[in-house]
């Protein structure tokens, strides 16, 4: 099967819930609050061509044709980011230290822009199939994304600028690019011969998710819940 075209799209959307009281020396203790929320959408074609040739063992101990399928990198079209802000930092000390911040930031990228998106492509001599998986689409958009509310300056004391980053967590190890690698979908390799479009469902995995209690650093002053889930769909079609 020679494909000429594989568009992918989908949407995800992820939302953070954090509180926190840390103490003060000789006072009351401070107050922090955050309810962020994250949403995000692709609509990508990606415009190289993949050739899956007959797979199987080959005369003169040739090595198999699919053992050196590539996969595709590069896409262009639109993606969206958005991202809701809703913290509050209430001072044990100093009233007039008090701050919140509430906004929505949004970024985006044009249908004809190129992203940085992948699809990974592998055979599997031993069961015969194509094995498919997605790598984040949405990279680029979450680079335009604003991190704090226009105009907000500094950080505010004791809460993160936000916690709408899909696959948010304290713990190192997590973040979009984890959270957005898609299930490994099996395709039977003769369906590359015969079908003139096969279409693969991919979602989030469980490897993927951070610990949903954010992972936090001190569980005795703060509690906090993260989480999400994305959906998406890829499909080959032959010329």
């Amino acid at each position: 099967m020679h494909v000429s075209s594989s568009p992918t799209r989908g949407q995800g959307v992820w939302s953070t819930a954090s509180h926190s009281e840390p103490p003060n020396d000789g006072g009351d203790h401070d107050t922090n609050d955050a309810h962020d929320l994250g949403v995000q959408s692709w609509n990508l074609l990606f415009g190289q061509s993949v050739v899956v040739d007959r797979c199987g063992p080959r005369k003169g101990g040739q090595p198999d044709r699919c053992g050196v399928l590539q996969g595709l990198s590069g896409a262009t079209g639109a993606t969206t980011a958005i991202g809701l802000i809703d913290h509050k930092h209430v001072d044990g000390l100093y009233r007039e230290l008090d701050m919140a911040a509430r906004c929505t930031v949004r970024a985006e990228t044009r249908p004809s822009d190129q992203v940085a998106a992948s699809i990974r492509l592998s055979y599997s001599p031993k069961t015969k199939t194509i094995v498919v998986s997605a790598l984040n689409p949405v990279s680029d958009v979450l680079l335009l994304l604003p991190t704090t509310c226009p105009g907000q300056g500094d950080s505010i004391d004791g809460l993160n600028d936000n916690y709408f980053t899909p696959g948010f967590s304290f713990a190192t190890g997590y973040g979009p690019d984890r959270w957005f690698t898609s299930t490994k979908v099996r395709i039977p390799a003769k369906a590359f011969h015969h079908a003139s479009r096969i279409t693969v469902p991919l979602v989030d995995t469980p490897d993927g998710a951070p610990p949903a209690d954010c992972a936090v650093p001190d569980p005795a002053i703060a509690r906090c819940k993260t989480g999400g889930s994305w959906l998406g769909v890829l499909k080959f079609k032959a010329p």
